[in-house]
């Protein structure tokens, strides 16, 4: 079982993938920079954007479960849809998406 955690490189992204990776979940975490993630060497850093579904087809890949993490003012939120069917498409079983930074609620 996969599970795609976005937002990873976050303060709470950050601290899911560790959690996961202790519970000895096969990690793959999302981000826009790979280069910069720092994070476990046991998670599978890849490089995808959430405002831009078209980057996350080969990401999808093998995902059985996905943590979404966005503020608010993300672009990604105004994407939900199109994310929400690749996900679907994917055979993605289960899905949790957390959001923040507004008073009024988004999805």
């Amino acid at each position: 079982m996969t599970i795609l955690v976005t937002g990873a490189t976050g303060n709470v992204g950050r601290e899911i993938v560790n959690q996961l990776l202790r519970k000895n979940q096969q990690v793959r975490a999302l981000t826009r920079d790979p280069s910069t993630a720092r994070l476990p060497k046991e998670a599978e850093v890849v490089k995808g954007d959430l405002s831009h579904p078209e980057t996350l087809t080969s990401v999808l890949d093998g995902v059985t479960a996905m943590h979404w993490i966005s503020v608010y003012e993300d672009e990604a939120l105004h994407a939900v849809n199109e994310v929400a069917t690749l996900v679907k498409n994917a055979g993605v079983q289960r899905a949790t998406i957390m959001t923040g930074g507004g008073d009024e609620t988004v999805v």
